[in-house]
């Protein structure tokens, strides 16, 4: 529950999705989030085809530094619509397992829908999802071994970040958790100023039919490796059928002091 002091706070911030410094304060409106021993913050700002924004996403990550390396093992989100105070869905990955499949917690209350994926004894994968109080699936899922979950696509950027630059195709499969299917796709590098170091990205499915069924989704990196931009379909539901399309844009508020790519 979040203090009467923190929402009175939250309410005297009319610019807080405008300003970097207010997103950074309004994290301390977010209990959860700014108690995490964090090493990892940012803020993602998502944006409708008409230029409105939808809704804002407040990232914590906690981990390591490994020889160097970062490696997060939880990360917490939380989803905010503009003007208000309560999150509408909130999301928890855990990397316990593999950066490219962590087990995931999402809710996101307005539509009443959960997901839960797990790792069980045989190192199969359960998922269990629900909406509403009737309606709810359960699947186990025998993963195979180039299977990538949820925000697991970010960590096979990085993990591939090299390849990507020499303009190497990668090709991977996807999971659809709602279905229990995966679906291959591959990350295909575009314009890329390599005299900065950045990357960009796209998203797509190899299928012919998938192809026509699915839009791309494109990504931006900097030179770091910190995720700056998302444009194509989200995980956040805006009707009963439709999920958002959205350009989400990303501001880093705190960094490891170790390297993103390997």
């Amino acid at each position: 529950m979040i203090k009467l002091r923190a929402l009175l706070f939250w309410q005297r911030l009319p610019t807080l999705f405008g300003l970097l410094p207010a997103m950074a304060l309004a994290l301390l409106a977010c209990p959860k989030l700014y108690a995490m021993d964090a090493q990892q913050r940012f803020v993602g700002r998502a944006y409708g085809d008409n230029g409105d924004l939808l809704y804002s996403e407040f990232h914590a990550l906690r981990g390591e530094c490994m020889q160097g390396q970062w490696l997060p093992q939880e990360h917490e989100v939380l989803y905010l619509k503009p003007d208000h105070e309560l999150p509408f869905a909130r999301k928890t990955l855990s990397y316990g397992n593999s950066l490219l499949r962590p087990e995931v917690d999402f809710h996101q209350s307005d539509w009443q829908e959960t997901l839960w994926i797990r790792y069980q004894e045989d190192e199969t994968v359960r998922i269990v999802w629900r909406r509403g109080e009737t309606k709810e699936r359960s699947f186990s899922v025998d993963p195979p071994s180039d299977l990538v979950f949820d925000a697991g696509f970010d960590h096979l950027v990085r993990q591939s970040w090299r390849q990507l630059q020499r303009g190497t195709v990668v090709e991977f499969r996807f999971l659809a958790p709602t279905r229990a299917r995966s679906y291959q796709f591959q990350l295909k590098p575009l314009a890329t100023d390599l005299a900065q170091g950045g990357l960009n990205v796209v998203i797509r499915p190899t299928g012919l039919l998938t192809r026509m069924l699915v839009a791309p989704i494109e990504l931006s990196y900097n030179p770091r490796g910190f995720l700056t931009r998302f444009n194509g379909l989200t995980n956040i539901r805006q009707d009963e059928q439709v999920h958002y399309n959205a350009d989400i844009h990303y501001d880093v508020l705190q960094q490891p002091d170790c390297r993103l790519i390997p």
